[in-house]
């Protein structure tokens, strides 16, 4: 039976299984699959009107679902369909390297950096990309960089390449070009990593730093103008360590009405709902770490703040804690009978 295929542009065919045959073996050049089994799910997938995205996606999920323990290798083959998804819809190879910079990214690519290059160093940038490298990714490796390091328009070769030109600027003009290969041998190739802000952020000229750390005081001024803080840093994709051992702890005075505060864990729950709800520009959720000092009179309660029992308002799941532990604290196991006392900073 003939099975029309309808394409991205609307357009009708019918199905080509020579085509399909040559994306799979493709895929699985190199690899320790049998291309036959992947041809062989597919086929009983085919219907009549099928579109050619649906015939992508379904070879990439069958691609997925061969993928085991003895058989890892048919993730690489998944990334690979996906990567020819991506190259298929971007398609700036056939241009000077300088007209994708200055013309397709324009807006994009912002960082002030960039401006140093004459079009010709650009167009010789362009020619150290090795594009097949971004088939060395599995289908997890694409995914994240799509969900979380990709900027419109970009592959993950043309992800590096940016970052290189960025980095290199500061060199001698006579040394530039020799540097962007350099950087970009050691990124493409996966030799050095860098840290999710460089990836997503340094060619549109924002924040790369990638950790900061807070400590409110006992105020509530402090508390919420670290708040704040965290959720700007968490809006500019960094991650947060945040250590609350200088906030008073349950049952202490408040104001002078003796035994009314509420403790940590409530700052706390703030800090967690920070986390999801400012989510790093969508690339990802907050990263936050919350620290507590083991002598500090709030601490079991701390480390039960992500248990399933309990008042789950008082609850928070997407923050990672931390417990500060001292000198002093390590002595105990000379005697473990001693006693450990905790406090209130306040009190």
């Amino acid at each position: 039976m003939s099975v029309i295929v309808t394409k991205k542009n609307g357009n009708t065919e019918l199905f080509n299984n020579e085509k399909i045959k040559k994306a799979i073996n493709w895929a699985c050049d190199g690899l320790e699959v049998n291309p036959l089994a992947l041809e062989a799910k597919f086929d009983e997938f085919l219907f009549n009107g099928i579109t050619t995205t649906k015939i992508q996606d379904n070879l990439i999920e069958n691609a997925k679902s061969l993928a085991s323990a003895t058989d890892s290798d048919w993730v690489f083959v998944a990334g690979r369909l996906l990567t020819m998804n991506m190259w298929s819809a971007l398609r700036h190879d056939a241009i000077p390297y300088s007209t994708y910079v200055r013309e397709v990214q324009k807006g994009v690519w912002i960082h002030p950096a960039l401006d140093v290059y004459t079009d010709a160093e650009l167009d010789e940038a362009g020619s150290y990309i090795v594009q097949e490298r971004d088939l060395d990714h599995s289908f997890a490796s694409v995914i994240t960089a799509q969900e979380k390091y990709l900027m419109k328009n970009e592959t993950i070769q043309d992800m590096f390449m940016g970052n290189a030109l960025i980095l290199a600027s500061v060199e001698k003009p006579t040394e530039r070009l020799t540097w962007v290969k350099t950087i970009y041998e050691v990124l493409s190739k996966r030799w050095i990593s860098l840290a999710t802000p460089f990836l997503s952020n340094l060619r549109a000229n924002r924040n790369i730093a990638s950790c900061f750390i807070l400590q409110p005081d006992d105020d509530i001024h402090s508390i919420y103008d670290a708040l704040k803080d965290s959720a700007l840093i968490s809006k500019a994709g960094g991650g947060l360590g945040l250590s609350l051992s200088r906030c008073r702890g349950l049952g202490s005075d408040l104001m002078g009405n003796p035994e009314k505060a509420t403790g940590i864990i409530g700052w706390a729950k703030l800090f967690n709902d920070t986390a999801v709800f400012v989510n790093q520009g969508g690339k990802r959720k907050g990263a936050f770490t919350v620290e507590l000092d083991a002598w500090h009179i709030d601490i079991q309660a701390f480390l039960e703040i992500q248990t399933e029992v309990g008042d789950q308002r008082k609850k928070a799941h997407d923050i990672k804690l931390q417990v500060g532990v001292h000198d002093l604290l390590m002595k105990l196991k000379d005697d473990k009978t001693a006693d450990w006392y905790t406090f209130c900073p306040h009190e």
